[in-house]
């Protein structure tokens, strides 16, 4: 026969959630900052390695390759960048007040 979890089991497992939905928030946000960031430098770093390619200067290759390497890597931050405990409505404990935010500041009041 199986048993129905309990309430103190219901709680810690809400607690994971809770737990895991923060740290998703926060990965979501670190690559928020991180994909333009990264294709800005990959742009700049881009212009250099043009500029010596266009010089005759071999290193101007390795430049290149950079920029393509920190692409890369952007777009793939870019495909991960969904938070699925966002998407299923679990929000961590810190931005509730946020989420919550139709109420109007007079009724906080009360």
């Amino acid at each position: 026969m199986q048993t129905q979890p309990t309430d103190l089991e219901a709680k810690k497992q809400r607690l994971k959630e809770l737990e895991a939905a923060e740290k998703a928030e926060v990965w979501q946000s670190i690559k928020a900052l991180y994909i333009p960031f990264s294709l800005f430098i990959a742009t700049c770093i881009f212009s250099a390695g043009g500029f010596l390619v266009w010089h005759g200067e071999p290193a101007g290759w390795g430049f290149i390759a950079l920029t393509g390497i920190i692409a890369i890597s952007a777009f793939i931050a870019l495909f991960g960048f969904q938070n699925k405990y966002r998407a299923k409505g679990i929000v961590g404990t810190q931005d509730t007040e946020m989420v919550r935010g139709a109420e109007s500041p007079a009724q906080n009041d009360q």
